[in-house]
């Protein structure tokens, strides 16, 4: 039994095998965010990727999508969409008070249900003082003087 971990300890073949597995799982990981960024859609500040969840749009773009949205629905039924910079283009930061204002008229256009949710960069709601991280369409909002909607 000595002898076969002697000859295992030296074995180039465990070796490659020790360097390989976590040089492929990085060469994954690098593949699969340049395909996110590739396929990755912008509008106003907010990315999404309205090919996730398509059926037939190939091995790597399924990998990708499912790297960066775990569990999706087609476009069309639900769209995804994220923002991490403010509109002087810095990253969002939890010490810092946003506002989201929806011009009168303005919530986004569906027949049916959206929400905005506050998450952390791995998708966790983030503590706030109010103890809310989402709204809806069905949320009680206060309107502004001119009918705006500020969240």
């Amino acid at each position: 039994m000595a002898a076969l971990f002697a000859w295992l300890a030296t074995s180039g073949i465990v070796q490659g095998i020790i360097i390989g597995a976590p040089l492929a799982f990085l060469t994954a990981t690098v593949v699969l965010n340049l395909k996110v960024r590739a396929i990755t859609e912008s509008a106003n500040g907010w990315e999404s990727i309205p090919l996730a969840g398509q059926p037939g749009n190939g091995i790597l773009t399924r990998a990708a999508s499912a790297k960066a949205l775990p569990v999706v629905n087609v476009f069309e039924e639900a769209a995804y969409w994220t923002a991490t910079k403010d509109s002087a283009g810095q990253t969002l930061r939890g010490e810092n008070a946003y506002v989201l204002r929806f011009p009168p008229g303005g919530f986004p256009l569906n027949g049916a249900f959206w929400s905005l949710t506050v998450t952390d960069r791995v998708g966790y709601m983030v503590r706030n003082p109010i103890g809310r991280s989402s709204f809806d369409d069905r949320s009680d909002f206060a309107t502004g003087p001119d009918g705006s909607v500020d969240i």
